[in-house]
């Protein structure tokens, strides 16, 4: 691979840790806020597991050279970080499951799928597994946390406008490249 393929490639794997972990984060925090009902921590602790096991899997395809620390390629777009940021500052905690389990993780599924569809070289067969795997665990989480969801929040609404902020940071983190779907890069 040359050398600005390989890092283009790195640089994509290392946003993909760096996703993953921050679902980690914000989930298994959220999992432990007991405005949530048994069912909804139980849920959020299953998401928050399930990020951590794609998490191992994204940083096992992360690149080796030498003189090159795997670390330097794991970052998140400034969108991106923005994004994480307001979701873990919320004063609605049932606006960020809403938003988490009906945009957020059907979008970085979709990038899954994006980059799947778009490889070219038969080397990338172990990366093609991985995009699979992830996107549709990503898919079955999702499907878990909609079914779960009103339970969770103990049929309390979420506020409109938070959501409304949290769907613009994601639509902004699309258009920059944050995340690749058909629509955004």
């Amino acid at each position: 691979m040359e050398k600005s393929l390989w890092e283009s490639e790195a640089k994509r794997i290392g946003h993909y840790v760096a996703l993953e972990e921050e679902l980690f984060s914000l989930l298994g925090r959220l999992s432990l806020d007991q405005r949530f009902s048994p069912e909804g921590q139980i849920l959020l602790f299953e998401s928050s597991k399930a990020a951590g096991i794609r998490l191992q899997m994204w940083e096992a395809h992360l690149p080796h050279r030498d003189g090159v620390e795997k670390k330097s390629f794991v970052t998140l777009t400034e969108e991106l970080r923005g994004l994480f940021a307001a979701l873990g500052d919320a004063d609605s905690p049932e606006a960020v499951l809403v938003f988490v389990y009906s945009q957020l993780l059907p979008a970085i599924a979709a990038n899954y799928r994006y980059h799947r569809n778009h490889l070219h070289r038969p080397s990338e067969d172990p990366l093609e597994r991985t995009l699979l795997l992830c996107g549709a665990d990503l898919s079955l989480t999702e499907q878990k946390g909609e079914k779960a969801l009103f339970s969770s929040v103990n049929e309390k609404a979420p506020a409109t406008g938070t959501l409304q902020i949290f769907s613009e940071k994601l639509a902004q983190a699309v258009a920059n490249g944050g995340l690749w779907t058909e629509n955004g890069r």
